[in-house]
C-alpha cells in the first residue's frame, strides 16, 4: 500500500496547522497518527528535535508553540539526504569540538558536522553472497565564506589529490605497498596509523609554493589566507578474509597539545619491542593489554592490543589525545567500508601559521587523527595435536587498505591584485590574499598618543614634552580666550 504524504504548510505548530506551501517538500504524517488522527504534539516534538540538532542550545530552549516552520523547513532541508542515499542510509548533524590554535578555522571552539551513511551492493562474494560497500562521509568545519565563493566563481577552482595509493608510484610496490595489508591473529586487535593519510603542514606548504613565494610577516600583524574551500582524507577498508567477519572501527582523535604529529600516537600508546619482550613497565599501555610492541614500516605505525582494550588505556596517549568520534562497521568477506573525513575551511587556511609551523613541526597534522582498528568475531581456537586445549576468542582478521587525501582550492588569477608572493609577484597557482594592519616602514606598531599620569602637569609648570589638559574654568579663562582669538 502506498504511503500517504501531506505537504508541510507555512506557519507555526501549536494546536493546528495553518495553510500554505512550504517549497514542495513532503512530510510523512502516518507515523504521527493516533486513532486515525494526526497528533500534532508528536509532530511538534519531532520538529523540535530537528531544531535542537541544527541550532543546539537555542533549539533546546524553544518553548511550546515557538517552533517556526520556516526554521524547521531549513532544518529539514539541511539534513534530508539525497534521494539516492535514502534507502538504507541516514544523516546526522550536530556540533563537535574544534582546535582553535590550528591554521584551519582558527579561533573556533566548536564547529558543525554532518555525517551521511549509505550502503550499496557490489558484484562479488562467494556462494551467491552479494558483497556490500558501506559509505560514511563525515564533514566538519565552517561554511565557505562569501568572499571565497565569489573568487571561486570568478577564477574557478581545482579539486586535486595530495596522495592516492591506487596510482602513486611510491605505493606501487615495496614496503609502502606491503604496509597497505593489515592482519591480526586470534584474540588480537590491530591498531594502525598511516602518516600519509593525514593532511599536514607539508602538503599545504608545497601546494602553495611557500618556499619561494612567501615573505615572513613582520610583527605578526599580517594574516595570509590561502583560499581553500575544503580538504579531505578518504580510506577504504576491504575484508579480504575468506571465512570470518571483521569488526572495523575508524576512530577520530584530537591532539590536546601543540604536538600534532601522527605516527607518535601509536608509539606513545604501546611499549617498544624491547619493553614488550622484557615486560618492562612504562607510560604506555599496561603490558597485560599489549599483545605486541609498536612497529613502523612503509609509513605505517601499528601494534596489537587486547580486543577489549583501547589506546586510551595508555596514560601517555590519554594525555596527548582526546577521543572525538568512532565509526564502526562489521564486514563480511568481500565487504568494504569507505570512509571520508572532509574539513570545510571557512575563510581559508592561515598560511602565515603554516609558515611558522613548518619551522617547528613540518609534518604536523591540520586535521584530527584517524586511527584504524580491526579484529575478528568470536570463534574457537584449538591447539594443534592437543584437541583438549581450546580457547574462545576473536578470529583472525585481514584487511586491504586504500587511502587518498585531496583538496578543493580556488585558482589564482594573473589579473588579481590580491595575489601575494615575493616582491608582489602574481604567479600563484592558487589564490592567496593578505590582510595587513596599518603599520610604519620599520615594521613597528604605531600606537595612539598616550602619557603616564606623572607626565600630566599644570600649564606652565612642566618641561617640554609633558602634557597639560586645558579645562575652561575660572583659573584658565585667559588661556581659553587666547585660544578663541587665535582662531
Amino acid at each position: 500500500m502506498a504511503k500517504s504524504y501531506k505537504k508541510i504548510p507555512r506557519g507555526g505548530f501549536s494546536n493546528k496547522i495553518t495553510g500554505g506551501r512550504a517549497g514542495g517538500n513532503f512530510f510523512d504524517v502516518n507515523k504521527f497518527k493516533k486513532n486515525g488522527k494526526i497528533d500534532y504534539n508528536k509532530v511538534e516534538r519531532a520538529l523540535r528535535m530537528l531544531a535542537v540538532g541544527m541550532l543546539g542550545a537555542k533549539g533546546m530552549n524553544m518553548e511550546p508553540g515557538d517552533v517556526s516552520l520556516d526554521t524547521i523547513k531549513k532544518v529539514y532541508d539541511a539534513i534530508r539526504p539525497p534521494q539516492s542515499m535514502r534507502a538504507g542510509g541516514r544523516t546526522q548533524i550536530g556540533m563537535q569540538e574544534a582546535s582553535g590554535s590550528t591554521p584551519v578555522n582558527t579561533g573556533a571552539e566548536e564547529v558543525a558536522f554532518k555525517t551521511v551513511d549509505s550502503v550499496k551492493n557490489k558484484l562479488g562474494g562467494a556462494a551467491g553472497y552479494t558483497a556490500k560497500i558501506y559509505r560514511t562521509h563525515h564533514t566538519a568545519g565552517r561554511r565557505t565564506t562569501s568572499t571565497v565563493k565569489q573568487y571561486a566563481r570568478l577564477n574557478g577552482f581545482e579539486k586535486g589529490k595530495f596522495v592516492d595509493t591506487q596510482y602513486d608510484t611510491e605505493y606501487s610496490d615495496g614496503a609502502q605497498r606491503q604496509a597497505l595489508s593489515l592482519a591480526t591473529g586470534f584474540n588480537q586487535k590491530q591498531v594502525a596509523v598511516y602518516r600519509d593519510m593525514q593532511v599536514g603542514v607539508d602538503d599545504i606548504y608545497a601546494l602553495y609554493q611557500m618556499s619561494g613565494n612567501y615573505i615572513r610577516p613582520e610583527q605578526k600583524l599580517e594574516r595570509v589566507y590561502g583560499f581553500m574551500r575544503s580538504f579531505y582524507s578518504r580510506v577504504q577498508l576491504m575484508n579480504v578474509g575468506s571465512y570470518f567477519n571483521s569488526h572495523v572501527k575508524v576512530k577520530i582523535y584530537r591532539p590536546t597539545s601543540n604536538l600534532r604529529e601522527a605516527q607518535p600516537a601509536i608509539t606513545s600508546a604501546l611499549p617498544s619491542q624491547t619493553q614488550f619482550s622484557n615486560d618492562t613497565a612504562s607510560d604506555a599501555m599496561p603490558l597485560k593489554y599489549a599483545m605486541s610492541g609498536h612497529t613502523s614500516v612503509g609509513g605505517r605505525s601499528e601494534g596489537k592490543i587486547d580486543p577489549k582494550a583501547s589506546l586510551s588505556y595508555s596514560p601517555e596517549f590519554d594525555r596527548r589525545f582526546r577521543h572525538v568520534k568512532t565509526f564502526s562497521k562489521t564486514l563480511s568477506p568481500g565487504d568494504m567500508f569507505d570512509f571520508t573525513y572532509e574539513v570545510q575551511c571557512g575563510a581559508g587556511i592561515r598560511l602565515d601559521r603554516i609558515f611558522e609551523l613548518d619551522a617547528s613541526e613540518p609534518t604536523a597534522m591540520l586535521q584530527d587523527l584517524i586511527i584504524i582498528e580491526h579484529n575478528g568475531v568470536m570463534c574457537e581456537g584449538v591447539k594443534e595435536q592437543l584437541d583438549i586445549e581450546s580457547f574462545i576468542g576473536t578470529s583472525p582478521s585481514w584487511l586491504q587498505v586504500r587511502f587518498e587525501k585531496g583538496y578543493d582550492a580556488v585558482r589564482g588569477s594573473l589579473s588579481s591584485p590580491d595575489a601575494y608572493g615575493t616582491d608582489g609577484a602574481q604567479d600563484q597557482r592558487f589564490l592567496v590574499r593578505s590582510y595587513v594592519q596599518k603599520d610604519n616602514d620599520e615594521g613597528v606598531a604605531v600606537r595612539r598618543a598616550n602619557f603616564d599620569v606623572t607626565d600630566i602637569v599644570d600649564k606652565g609648570t612642566g618641561v617640554a614634552g609633558q602634557l597639560y589638559i586645558p579645562v575652561i574654568t575660572d583659573s584658565v579663562v585667559d588661556y581659553a580666550q587666547d585660544r578663541s582669538n587665535a582662531n
